[in-house]
């Protein structure tokens, strides 16, 4: 855990008040497992309001286009309320105080080729965040990964075109049937889970806490 200022390489809107923020921060960057978080104080200066700084966790890891070597960490921020307003409205090159990797991450092993065969990733709205990093750990260990992503309407499904491009199976799902099947994520879970129950699946999950208790 490192508590370091990390400059802002670049802040990009995605639609429906998200935006992919990019830090530089090469030394917190080589540390990071999949699924940890970052604390970020949403003002360069430390006596300026917000005082408490904001959870965020790592999307993805920024390399160097040469030597692929870690240069920082892409977060998804969602614009709902002061520190996060404030955040999203920061420019390139700006200073901000980040503290991390915090959090356990998802720990995969080279034992898990022969214990696990699939498993589900079960994201709702910006809980998709945790899983880009875990979705490539496990395809690196031939565990078959299935991305099952709800939200309220299409534009709320973010970042899932970076799930597209690993090649890896996706099932969405909105409230209003924009995209994929109308109804809730959890739903299309436990549809899942029926049809392969004897392939034992290891799920994870991120998002609300009424999809978390289901």
């Amino acid at each position: 855990m490192l508590d370091k200022k990390a400059k802002i390489k670049n802040i990009s809107s995605l639609g429906a008040r998200n935006y992919l923020l990019t830090l530089d921060c090469p030394d917190q960057a080589a540390l990071v497992l999949p699924g940890q978080f970052v604390m970020l104080k949403c003002a360069e200066d430390l006596r300026e309001n917000p005082l408490l700084r904001r959870p965020f966790t790592i999307f993805n890891i920024h390399r160097k286009a040469r030597s692929g070597k870690p240069a920082g960490i892409e977060l998804l921020i969602k614009d709902v309320g002061t520190g996060t307003h404030k955040l999203v409205g920061f420019r390139s090159g700006q200073i901000i105080r980040c503290l991390g990797p915090l959090g356990r991450g998802f720990r995969i092993t080279p034992e898990m080729r022969n214990r696990v065969e699939m498993a589900c990733l079960v994201a709702g709205g910006v809980g998709i965040a945790a899983f880009y990093l875990l979705a490539r750990s496990l395809m690196a260990q031939n565990v078959r990964p299935i991305l099952f992503y709800g939200g309220m309407t299409a534009d709320d499904l973010v970042l899932r075109e970076y799930f597209e491009q690993l090649g890896m199976e996706t099932i969405y799902t909105t409230e209003d049937g924009s995209l994929g099947d109308r109804g809730l994520v959890t739903h299309a879970l436990e549809q899942f889970l029926r049809m392969h129950s004897r392939k034992n699946p290891r799920v994870y999950a991120c998002g609300p806490w009424d999809m978390m208790k289901v």
